[in-house]
């Protein structure tokens, strides 16, 4: 739509510890929530516990590692809106927000974020497609990236950037 000039699908290709700082920091300076969808558990405790004493009470993680009640709190407390970033596995796609505003999505070629017993997800469709539906940023970033979404995004015509290049003047 014409009226939303802001907000934007952009893949970028590269290490994206470069880059994950500044997508922080974008998500910290936003308005609303932001959702950052890691592929695999490791990358999700690493990354979290480098940013959790930093962040504190803005940042959350939502694991299979948590117990039940610790995630059915995340859940709440995302929702009520008093967590303005949450850090997950690719199963954190469907967690309730109060105000999101953008999903950060690393590595699309990992398996993880394609689910290939019933049901079947795919993680980064729904990501997509609810940012899509909620009219909110979505970051893609990749450091090789998978070229059946490098074509879905070109197919869509919703790829505002595939260069690492490109970007890394607008990101530092």
């Amino acid at each position: 739509p014409e009226d939303v000039k802001d907000k934007s699908t952009k893949v970028l290709i590269g290490n994206y510890l470069k880059v994950f700082e500044s997508f922080l920091v974008e998500a910290l300076k936003s308005e609303g929530q932001s959702l950052f969808i890691f592929p695999d558990l490791i990358s999700l405790h690493f990354n979290f516990e480098k940013y959790k004493n930093i962040l504190k009470d803005k940042l959350g993680i939502y694991s299979r590692l948590l117990s039940l009640g610790e995630r059915q709190n995340l859940v709440e407390e995302s929702y009520k809106g008093n967590i303005e970033i949450v850090f997950t596995t690719p199963s954190g796609c469907f967690i309730p927000f109060e105000n999101l505003n953008s999903i950060f999505l690393f590595e699309d070629q990992a398996p993880s974020y394609t689910q290939i017993k019933f049901p079947y997800i795919n993680y980064l469709l729904v990501s997509y497609l609810r940012a899509k539906y909620l009219n909110i940023n979505f970051k893609l970033l990749s450091s090789v990236p998978k070229i059946t979404n490098y074509y879905f995004f070109i197919k869509t015509q919703d790829l505002k950037s595939f260069s690492y290049k490109e970007e890394e003047k607008k990101v530092y």
